[in-house]
């Protein structure tokens, strides 16, 4: 039998509540919480004690008494009590040097006054397993100081080669050790809380950044006893749900007694580890519609209490379908439920529904059940409050991850309101709303009534595949409750042979890689990877690709199949690169000559720009900055450099192409060229016509610019680039406020265009009206995932998309990088004097084992991998023009 489940009279107790012989003890009025007499002797299995300090330094504990240490006794002669490593520690005596100190414990301390150097304390005892307090009292007048403290136990340290490095050998390490400053003679105590088996101990100290000074370490002379929690501050149960209650439980090497209800023993059952503790639904069941004082008791310290409600689901009925109060909901540790009134922006706004609404602040969850009887999808409402800035919190469906940071946009003090679609199965549903970013009110969550129909989200829209360079080619698939069951290909040419040919593609489920959480807006996302072998047996022309769903609804992508002699559309062309969070592009200009704009962070400069540039041969002639952050300039990622952009990025990149012309979006003193990039230019540029939107100088006085408080993002360099009729707008890192300008000072006609670079990755600010009134046909977001955690995207660039997909007179998709990788576009001119153009992606950007080793680093032989894997195909006649 686990020794971790309920013993027998747990059992019992369900057996009893399922009879309903205790209903009588559980009516509404009854709220006393009484520990029942005869408590549940659980047994907590010897692996659920063992217990990490660190996940219990929230919580109190309790020591009984110490044992002393001094760290002078690391000065005596004899090891058996310490040993001194280096000149840098020196043993002083109160009012020795130019300290102000104290009296230490002792007379005597040691001063760690150098750059290296260790000392050694040995001979501390540990009586027993268990979690001990370390406390050190040491003064850092010096400054705040980091150093390295490490735990030997008995047969672990050589104490006769004490010279060398032996912490791979330690029980307990802990790096970096922070020493707090304090501009004051106090000798201060500083706290560790290891987990240690019985036994003799040694202690190291090593220098890190040096200049501590220490008196005596206290140890805990027992295990030290934390107490346990049980993580829930009001719990809900449906009538019709039949809903348990679980939470999180941390014993902390504690016993369970027993949890109680309206002061009558309630059952329960514990999961394997031991860390989750669920109220029996059934006991659940035989209560009273109303609300119940419910208590966890321990055999240490107190014992946790909280509501237990019970709601018949008849009550959750709102005008948008079924609603759940957030007040009326289970809600995990210090949640709080508030009245209007309590907070000063209750003032300003509408009350929340009810009077009442949830503060989450830094730690806790959410959850309620709802009970569908058709599974779909369902649109699910929140109404919400973040105060000044956006906020994101992890939406669990059934314990799936479905929205990892769901983006909720500023609210500032009023109630907004946000839609969520997510999938449910038939019957009862568990959703879940955990803290990641906290700090946000809650008032109540509307779930529809019946499934809602959409459209599943496919892309790229086009694509080209190359028969003298044979790739996968990857397609995002958001099906958004549907189902993908098949895929067919057909020539569009009418002597095509090619119709609805099936065509095979591998699956790949898309996560991130933090806890395998879904990243997709609705989960279930995925790519198909279509058969390279299956693409090169087909003729050259166009095709469409027809991606059935189980609605009935098929989707339509277009494929260019190209021949090995057949030129390629590229008087113009376009890379956009994925650049993760940042901005980096490539223009190869009609003149022949090459444009970049932006160097991404740092890596991205290396792994990404230089390769690429260098695989396909192309001998960058501008590079224009747009402003100096990190992740423009190839810089320590969101540093701000003012001293010319120089950056370790910047100039790997200007190593690697000496000849390059660096032109600088900033004021002069900076290496800015202010005339060049001045706001409303229009200039010919190498075969194009340039109108410069945004630049240094628009949203910053002079008297900011003189003393650096300018905001950089929004003095970001924005333009528009047109080749004949065809238009790109980069908006680099801009506001809302920025776009509001713009429209006003030059016209909607200034920013329309085919293709739109969203501005700041679109997890900034964002005007709807500014995305409509350019009207693109193509939208590319250099962003990473975590703009779905970004309100700016999830509500205002979103309803500006959907409103394109229904009223764009052009518009044909979004793409974003961290989905499609580069995306390239390359457009001529035809003999009617339009220009054509067309796109498609690079997705598979990296080549395996190469370890930490960054792109200069590699080996010649991984350098060709990778330049195989970035080398764009048919640049022939644009490199003829540059050439």
């Amino acid at each position: 039998m686990n020794k971790c489940k309920p013993p027998k009279i747990a059992t019992l107790l369900i057996a009893t509540f399922m009879s309903g012989a205790l209903a009588g003890c559980f009516s509404s009025d009854n709220n006393n919480a009484n520990t029942h007499d005869t408590p549940v002797d659980n047994i907590i299995p010897a692996s659920c004690l063992p217990l990490m300090a660190e996940s219990v330094v929230d919580t109190d504990w309790q020591v009984e008494s110490y044992d002393n240490y001094e760290f002078e006794a690391a000065f005596d002669e004899s090891l058996e009590k310490g040993a001194v490593i280096g000149n840098a520690p020196t043993l002083q005596h109160d009012g020795d040097g130019e300290l102000s100190l104290d009296p230490a414990s002792n007379g005597q301390y040691v001063y760690m006054n150098g750059n290296s150097g260790k000392l050694y304390l040995h001979n501390i005892s540990i009586p027993e397993d268990g979690v001990y307090e370390f406390k050190i009292h040491a003064n850092t007048q010096p400054g705040y100081k980091k150093q390295h403290i490490f735990l030997y136990k008995d047969g672990q340290l050589d104490h006769t080669n004490l010279q060398d490095d032996q912490h791979e050998n330690a029980a307990f390490s802990q790096w970096g050790y922070e020493f707090l400053e304090h501009a004051d003679p106090q000798w201060h105590e500083f706290i560790m809380r290891p987990e240690l088996e019985a036994g003799n101990y040694s202690m190291e100290i090593r220098l890190s950044w040096g200049y501590t000074i220490f008196d005596q370490l206290e140890v805990s002379s027992s295990p030290i006893r934390f107490a346990s929690q049980y993580a829930l501050t009001q719990g809900v149960h449906y009538t019709k749900e039949m809903n348990p209650i679980s939470a999180e439980l941390k014993l902390n090497t504690n016993k369970l007694v027993g949890v109680s209800i309206g002061g009558e023993p309630a059952s329960y059952t514990l999961n394997d580890e031991c860390n989750q503790l669920t109220i029996s639904a059934d006991g659940l069941s035989q209560l009273e519609p109303g609300s119940y004082q419910a208590q966890v008791d321990f055999d240490y310290m107190e014992p946790t209490t909280f509501e237990i409600k019970v709601i018949e689901d008849e009550n959750l009925t709102g005008p948008a379908g079924d609603r759940y109060e957030a007040e009326d909901v289970t809600l995990g540790e210090l949640m709080k439920v508030r009245s209007y009134g309590d907070s000063d922006w209750d003032t300003l706004d509408d009350a929340a529904s009810g009077g009442k609404y949830v503060s989450m602040e830094n730690s806790g969850n959410l959850l309620f059940y709802v009970n569908v009887a058709q599974a779909g999808l369902y649109n699910v409402s929140f109404r919400y409050r973040t105060g000044s800035s956006d906020k994101a919190q992890d939406i669990k469906v059934n314990d799936e991850f479905a929205l990892p940071g769901a983006g909720f946009r500023s609210s500032r003090t009023y109630w907004e309101t946000a839609n969520f679609p997510m999938e449910f199965k038939e019957g009862s549903n568990k959703i879940e709303i955990i803290k990641s970013w906290g700090y946000q009110d809650f008032d109540y969550f509307d779930v529809s009534r019946e499934p809602v129909a959409m459209a599943a989200k496919i892309g790229p829209k086009q694509q080209s595949f190359y028969l003298d360079k044979p790739k996968q080619l990857s397609i995002k698939v958001d099906p958004y409750g549907n189902q993908l069951t098949q895929v067919t290909i057909s020539g569009l040419a009418e002597d095509s042979e090619v119709q609805d040919a099936e065509l095979q593609y591998e699956v790949e489920e898309y996560k991130d890689d933090i806890e395998g959480r879904f990243t997709s807006v609705i989960y279930g996302g995925f790519f198909a990877h279509l058969s390279s072998q299956q693409l090169a047996n087909l003729a050259p022309g166009d095709y469409e690709i027809s991606w059935q769903l189980s609605n009935g609804d098929i989707q339509k992508t277009q494929l260019v199949i190209v021949s090995k002699q057949e030129p390629v559309n590229n008087d113009f062309v376009v890379i956009f690169f994925d650049s993760s969070h940042g901005n980096a592009a490539a223009f190869l200009m009609p003149s022949g000559k090459t444009l970049i704009v932006d160097l991404g962070q740092w890596w991205v400069n290396l792994d990404r720009v230089i390769p690429f540039l260098k695989a396909n041969n192309i001998e960058p002639d501008y590079l224009w900055l747009t402003h100096p952050h990190g992740d423009h300039i190839a810089g320590t990622y969101r540093r701000q450099v003012y001293d010319g952009f120089i950056s370790d990025g910047h100039e790997a990149f200007v190593n690697a192409f000496p000849n390059v012309m660096v032109q600088r979006s900033m004021h002069e003193e900076d290496g800015g060229d202010r005339n060049f990039f001045s706001s409303g230019r229009e200039f010919e540029f190498e075969g194009t016509n340039v109108k410069i939107l945004n630049t240094f100088g628009d949203s910053c006085s002079e008297d900011a610019i003189a003393v650096n408080s300018c905001d950089l993002n929004a003095n970001s360099l924005a333009f528009s680039m047109n080749y004949q009729d065809f238009t790109v707008q980069f908006q680099g890192d801009i506001y809302a406020h920025n776009q509001d300008r713009i429209m006003r000072e030059y016209g909607l006609g200034a920013i329309t265009g085919q293709v739109l670079y969203g501005n700041h990755h679109w997890h900034g600010s964002i005007n709807p009206e500014y995305v409509k009134n350019v009207d693109p046909s193509l939208i590319f977001v250099p962003a990473s995932e975590v703009v779905y955690a970004r309100g700016a995207f999830t509500q205002d660039a979103m309803e500006a998309v959907n409103f394109l997909r229904r009223h764009g007179s052009r518009y044909k998709e979004m793409l974003m990088s961290f989905d499609i990788g580069h995306l390239i576009i390359r457009a001529t001119s035809n003999d009617d004097g339009e220009v054509e153009w067309t796109y498609e992606t690079m997705k598979d950007l990296a080549i395996d084992e190469v370890g930490d080793l960054r792109y200069p680093d590699y080996s010649d032989s991984q350098q060709q991998a990778l330049h195989q894997k970035v080398y764009l195909p048919n640049l022939d006649k644009w490199r003829s023009v540059a050439e």
